[in-house]
């Protein structure tokens, strides 16, 4: 189980004891709450208790490879940030890792000053591409309770139409299309058109929530 903390959290997880263990240690003396893993296994049993933090995950894990599990995590867990490192200076499995949404790419040895640097950013990001996710998702439940009429009749409002012409596309009568809005506004709890479309404009965020991946490390495979 995962337990609460009120420091940043970083989830390590590297076959390679002797990294674990020095990473750590720097980890936790620049603020870290570091949880170290040797395998994807464990670390995967406990992933329904996560809820905020950074991956730092080498891209050989055993059991499961590390750009398997970071593709799992994405689709998962998208606002959780993973960043990649390997041994090896691999340029097709650090752009791949990227692609796949890996928030960076490091090459070992890591210069604790970098890792610590992209570490807070990566959770910044994430606690912000998570606050994104909760309120598209709350977005998102509310269109549900919408019939498809009412579908239709907001679809409308948003390209900007008058209560007038959307009753002409629909062939409805005005009264009829007046009624369908009111409903509208009361179920996705709007005070005002300027309001519903900015909730509407959150939906977007779901189909890419959040946005994953930054500029690779430069440091990545110099």
């Amino acid at each position: 189980m995962i337990t609460p903390t009120t420091h940043p959290i970083v989830y390590l997880i590297d076959a390679d004891m002797a990294f674990r263990q020095q990473t750590a240690e720097q980890l936790a003396k620049a603020g870290f709450d570091v949880r170290s893993f040797s395998s994807a296994a464990p670390f995967l049993e406990q992933l329904n208790s996560i809820d905020s933090g950074c991956v730092v995950l080498d891209l050989y894990t055993p059991g499961v490879s590390g750009l398997r599990m970071l593709e799992q995590l994405v689709a998962k867990m998208p606002w959780l940030p993973v960043i990649m490192t390997s041994s090896h200076c691999d340029v097709d499995a650090a752009v791949r890792s990227m692609k796949s949404g890996a928030f960076d790419f490091f090459q070992k040895p890591i210069a604790c000053s970098q890792l610590v640097d992209r570490l807070h950013q990566a959770i910044s990001q994430g606690r912000s591409a998570q606050s994104d996710c909760t309120q598209c998702q709350s977005v998102m439940t509310r269109v549900n309770t919408l019939t498809r009429r009412e579908r239709e009749v907001m679809d409308r409002l948003f390209e900007g139409m008058a209560n007038k012409q959307i009753a002409a596309a629909l062939k409805l009568s005005q009264r009829t299309v007046e009624v369908h809005r009111s409903h509208i506004m009361q179920k996705m709890k709007a005070g005002s058109i300027a309001e519903l479309i900015s909730q509407y404009s959150k939906l977007d965020l779901l189909h890419r929530c959040p946005s994953r991946g930054s500029m690779m490390n430069p440091a990545a495979c110099a």
